[in-house]
């Protein structure tokens, strides 16, 4: 459960109306579900359609969280006015692209474009997340005196208040694409062993796959040549990596494996899950064909 401290004035939708954020969607210039870019490259353009109420300055930063760094909280997610004034300084901060700071007339709808493409890292393989950093807007609508409340003494801005935590835009940067296969959900790309590869016998096999935000566990289920569970394995967050066991070619023999991850969350429940990988271990050296 999220709870979010949230003033109410009356109003009537305009220009007098405290500064709130309903909805944002963050896309790329691209018809694809999730962008790969190769090491190098320049990543397309990318904008936020954003729908409000009232109006306001729209301020804040866009952000990026590279492969080595810790992936954001849910708190590290919301404006910075959803957040008590103690709990907004405490906000996790990442590398900046760009700043941003405009005028939002009283017309409820608007996109904001994207940071240089650019500024867009390309130089680490990994997954990359853009993040849209929502600062808290200092109009005089959205002022709240802490003196009247009883709560204290000066001046509280809550513009840009919103009741959730703003989306995230996922890349991928690497020489192979991050392939979504089919039946994916949540963006849960599989990306080691490729999809129908063949590997050695004698070779330790390891499996890799997307991280996925706010994911306790992480199931792996491989499936044996009959489509019965063969192996099982709970990875802990923020692990993406699971060493096969060793006994796993042998009882595979010839047979095309099948696997698939599925992230969980803390109370069980399933946040996003892979489309289904096969693979098949290589006869051994001087067995017949």
């Amino acid at each position: 459960d999220e709870y979010v401290f949230v003033t109410c004035r009356p109003g009537v939708g305009g220009a007098r109306t405290p500064f709130s954020i309903v909805d944002v969607k963050l896309a790329f210039a691209i018809d694809k579900p999730l962008l790969s870019v190769k090491v190098g490259d320049v990543a397309p353009t990318l904008s936020a359609r954003i729908s409000y109420t009232g109006t306001g300055r729209l301020k804040g930063r866009w952000e990026v969280v590279l492969p080595s760094d810790e992936r954001p909280s849910t708190t590290d997610l919301l404006t910075e006015a959803t957040l008590p004034p103690d709990q907004r300084p405490l906000q996790r901060r990442y590398r900046e692209l760009e700043r941003f700071n405009v005028f939002l007339p009283p017309v409820g709808r608007t996109v904001l474009p994207g940071p240089d493409p650019k500024r867009i890292p390309a130089d680490l393989e990994g997954f990359h997340d853009i993040l849209l950093r929502i600062e808290a807007s200092d109009d005089r609508d959205s002022e709240s005196n802490l003196e009247n409340a009883s709560a204290g003494v000066g001046v509280v801005f809550g513009g840009a208040v919103a009741g959730f935590p703003m989306p995230t835009l996922r890349y991928y940067v690497g020489s192979a694409p991050a392939e979504l296969l089919p039946g994916a959900t949540g963006g849960l790309a599989l990306l080691a062993p490729p999809n129908r590869s063949v590997a050695e016998a004698e070779a330790a096999l390891s499996f890799r796959w997307a991280p996925v935000g706010s994911t306790a566990f992480y199931r792996l289920e491989i499936l044996g040549g009959d489509g019965a569970l063969l192996h099982e394995a709970y990875i802990a967050a923020p692990s993406t990596f699971y060493a096969a066991p060793t006994w796993l070619a042998s009882k595979a023999g010839d047979a095309v494996l099948k696997w698939s991850v599925t992230a969980q969350g803390p109370e069980g429940q399933d946040l996003a899950a892979s489309g289904v990988s096969e693979i098949r271990f290589a006869k051994k050296v001087g067995e017949k064909q």
